[in-house]
Parts: C-alpha cells; sequence; structure tokens
C-alpha cells in the first residue's frame, strides 16, 4: 500500500485528474503484495499496445519485465499481431535471474526467441553490471543457431565506468 499511496501522491502532487479515462489509462501500475493476475496485466499491455501499433510505430520495446509471467503475457499478445517487431529487456538480478520470480535469464531469453523468432529481434537485460551477465550472453550467443540478438544496458541506477565497451 506504501507504493500505491506514493503513486496516488505523486499524481497529485503533479495535479493530474485521478478520474479522467486518460489518467486511467495511463496511471502507474503498482505492485502490491498480491500477485498481479494474467488478464490484469493483457489489460495493462494490449491497449497500449494497439494505440502504438494504430500509430504505425516500427518496434515496440517492453522494458523492465520483473518476471516470467508478464513475459508469457507479451509473447501472446505478440502472436496478435504477427507482423510486429518487438524489443523485451528483463530486469534481472546478480545472480542472472528476473529479479520477481527467480526465472533465470538464459531459459526466459531462449524461451521468447523460440516462440517468436520472426518478432522478437533481442533479448535485453537491464540493471545489472556487465561483467556479470554479458559472458552469459556471449555463451548463450554462441551456443545457438540461430543466435538470439541480445541488448545490455543500464538503468539510471547503475553505471558504467565512461568508455568501457562490452562485446558479445
Amino acid at each position: 500500500m506504501l507504493a500505491k499511496g506514493a503513486a496516488v501522491k505523486y499524481s497529485e502532487e503533479m495535479r493530474y485528474d485521478l478520474n479522467c479515462e486518460e489518467y486511467k489509462f495511463r496511471q502507474p501500475l503498482v505492485q502490491d503484495k498480491r500477485q498481479i493476475s494474467e488478464t490484469e496485466l493483457m489489460e495493462f499491455h494490449e491497449p497500449r499496445v494497439k494505440e502504438l501499433l494504430e500509430s504505425s510505430v516500427d518496434l515496440l520495446t517492453f522494458e523492465s519485465i520483473l518476471n516470467w509471467k508478464e513475459v508469457q503475457v507479451i509473447l501472446n499478445l505478440l502472436k496478435k499481431y504477427p507482423q510486429t517487431r518487438a524489443m523485451i529487456s528483463l530486469l534481472c538480478s546478480l545472480d542472472k535471474k528476473l529479479k520477481q520470480d527467480g526465472y533465470k535469464f538464459v531459459h526466459v531469453a531462449e524461451r521468447c526467441y523460440n516462440t517468436l523468432p520472426n518478432q522478437i529481434i533481442a533479448i535485453g537485460a537491464e540493471c545489472i553490471a556487465s561483467e556479470i551477465i554479458s559472458p552469459l550472453m556471449r555463451f548463450i550467443k554462441l551456443s545457438r543457431n540461430p543466435q538470439i540478438p541480445f541488448m545490455l544496458y543500464a538503468d539510471k541506477s547503475h553505471l558504467f565506468n565512461e568508455g568501457n565497451t562490452v562485446e558479445f
């Protein structure tokens, strides 16, 4: 409830109209102790995907995905739009697992790419140390044919040394 209260307080401070349809459509989702259902996740993602596709975007990006359930919802949603290309970045912990449910990054990356190889243009890892995840990505890439395209980036809570690059 603390996180939900903070989201409402922020919205009020920004003078958003909490009762308008636009706010309800774009409001932040806050994970509470109960589990969000697949239906709720689909209800969150599907209208946004439809709006973006109706605007003729070339690529969808799903970022900071915390758990396998949400990945499955995204894959099922993308199946409805077979011409759509997408990137998915997974929020991983230092043990190379999804932050919320502990699924291994390698298994989720392979499952995403194997499920929709013509739609998923890259799988990403976000917010972890490059020296931990880049060898794993390199291993996955070299051990598969076809290779999975990867992206690695940090959010504002993680800093990379200036000038360093990561090669796969």
